[in-house]
């Protein structure tokens, strides 16, 4: 899967590796997924880890500043167009810490995101919100949707795992479980995918479970 990555004028090469890809259509973020033993998550997978069960407007409350997300008019240092993944963590200047529920950074701005839900017969679903959007488009439960072939300046995708993990209660029984530790925002260089998180991987095991029904 190759994609081009184009640098707005201003800006050098190699400065935008680590902010999402966009103008992606559906299939090329699902053939990047399977292509790698991931998938695009469903949307209601999507909402779970964007806002777990608080019921949140947003992934860390219910209000929203230019220290939380990138969108149209934030103000931050990219304003007309993506930020890095996972700028928005409280240390980079101006920011506040903004993570989900379960840890996964830019679940609200920045880029719309794929998802593997259809929205009609035609249509598929894409979560989140985007950089040139306002913030009533970057609340966690907002749907949007676009054609599959389409891409957008502001369209791009996560990737999510599904893990098959054995819990002993009287029996062995088998539960899948999905696991933000392995929500990946895709970024321009391949061989840098980023994890939303920086724990490792027994974080899952020792830690909070995302049922899928």
């Amino acid at each position: 899967v190759n994609f081009i990555i184009n640098e707005p004028d201003g800006f050098t090469v190699g400065e935008y590796d680590t902010h999402p890809v966009v103008y992606v259509t559906w299939y090329g973020a699902n053939a990047f997924a399977l292509h790698y033993g991931m998938r695009l998550p469903t949307e209601y997978e999507w909402e779970k880890t964007a806002r777990g069960n608080t019921g949140n407007n947003y992934p860390w409350g219910n209000s929203i500043t230019g220290a939380n997300a990138n969108y149209n008019g934030s103000g931050d240092p990219w304003e007309l167009g993506t930020t890095p993944i996972g700028y928005y963590d409280g240390i980079n200047a101006g920011t506040t810490n903004s993570p989900s529920p379960y840890g996964a950074y830019d679940m609200a701005g920045n880029v719309w995101e794929w998802t593997d839900s259809w929205y009609n017969s035609s249509y598929r679903v894409l979560r989140g919100g985007g950089w040139n959007n306002n913030t009533n488009n970057l609340q966690s439960w907002n749907r949007n949707n676009n054609n599959p072939n389409n891409t957008n300046n502001n369209n791009g995708f996560r990737c999510s795992n599904t893990h098959t993990i054995r819990m002993c209660k009287r029996d062995f029984t088998e539960y899948i479980f999905l696991s933000p530790d392995f929500f990946l925002l895709l970024t321009a260089k391949m061989n840098k995918q980023k994890p939303v998180s920086n724990e490792n991987e027994s974080w899952f095991l020792t830690r909070r479970y995302i049922p899928l029904s």
